[in-house]
């Protein structure tokens, strides 16, 4: 029995097939990264840590500045939000190959403890790290009822 090939003709396409191809992947990769840059939301990562008298909480928003971040309490909700914009500026210096910083909009809400003080939360942003702190309430929000 002699062996025979099915396509002959496919030996002389595959560098074209493969051109065609490669040229695809490329398109769809530089579509994806131009449109995953800036068009969708993100969720910062937080750190959550407790002392005697407070709770703190450290946000990751690295590349922001302090203008373009809200933070919101309402009954024992505490709602950090804002925007990381894709800057246009680096685009110009070069094309991207990869992109995996997340741009776009975020909002993160935590449920703070009900011993939390609501008047007495704090915030700082230093090298990319949102600290907020919540002065706990010694009493706490309940109390001890006595039977009679």
């Amino acid at each position: 029995m002699a062996i025979e090939k099915v396509r002959p003709e496919m030996d002389l396409n595959i560098g074209r097939d493969f051109d065609r191809f490669s040229n695809m992947l490329d398109r769809f990769f530089d579509d994806t990264l131009k449109s995953a840059a800036w068009t969708r939301q993100f969720t910062p990562q937080v750190d959550v840590s407790e002392t005697e008298t407070h709770y703190h909480y450290e946000i990751s928003l690295p590349g922001m500045k302090k203008e373009d971040i809200n933070i919101n309490v309402d009954d024992y909700l505490l709602t950090i939000s804002g925007e990381r914009k894709f800057e246009d500026e680096k685009k110009k210096e070069g094309q991207y190959h990869l992109v995996e910083n997340r741009y776009g909009s975020f909002e993160r809400t935590l449920t703070l403890p009900r011993n939390a003080k609501l008047d007495s939360v704090d915030a700082k942003y230093e090298n990319g790290i949102l600290m907020v702190s919540v002065e706990k309430d010694k009493q706490g929000p309940g109390r001890q009822i006595e039977i009679k």
